[in-house]
């Protein structure tokens, strides 16, 4: 059974509508663990560690289909998309050797409520999408797994959830960056 310790929480803000960025903190120390930019250009969504300013993770977006590209210290990832209405996104997990992880929806009526499922239907991190956006934040997430609370499975969690994030929201970020 691997949810045996306390769930790590971290929390999304949006440092900045004028620059479409984003910075994830840790709930319990206030940290700030990584930030966020978006662009309109590829990569439309770029992720850095905030203390040492390196790239974590980077994300492209395609007109015309729903695949995400996806690389995680330069290491090339899809995700995939199943369903319409529904919508859940398939990844090979490097951190958990490559493990097929399941992000689905968890409420028709939130589309950031997403839980991240691994093949034995193990639900090892939860995104929840604040009712409202507040200086509280946008959202957060919740680490349940302790192969996710931490290293290199912590950026990928972090990596993927942002990146749903930009997917729904991002388009009202981008038009604050022009308007």
């Amino acid at each position: 059974m691997y949810h045996q310790t306390q769930p790590r929480t971290l929390v999304i803000k949006i440092k900045s509508w004028g620059g479409g960025s984003m910075v994830v903190t840790d709930a319990n120390s206030g940290q700030v663990l990584y930030t966020t930019k978006l662009s309109v250009k590829k990569p439309h969504v770029v992720i850095q560690g905030a203390t040492t300013g390196a790239t974590v993770g980077t994300a492209d977006f395609h007109a015309h289909t729903s695949r995400i590209d996806v690389a995680i210290y330069n290491h090339p990832l899809t995700l995939t998309s199943h369903g319409m209405l529904k919508p859940s996104y398939s990844v090979a997990s490097p951190a958990l050797g490559n493990e097929n992880i399941t992000w689905k929806n968890e409420k028709w009526s939130k589309e950031l409520d997403k839980n991240a499922v691994d093949s034995r239907g193990n639900v090892l991190a939860r995104m929840i999408e604040n009712d409202g956006w507040t200086v509280e934040g946008v959202g957060s997430i919740e680490l349940l797994d302790p192969r996710v609370q931490g290293g290199y499975g912590l950026d990928e969690m972090v990596v993927m959830a942002l990146i749903f994030f930009h997917q729904a929201k991002g388009s009202e970020l981008i038009q604050s960056m022009s308007g």
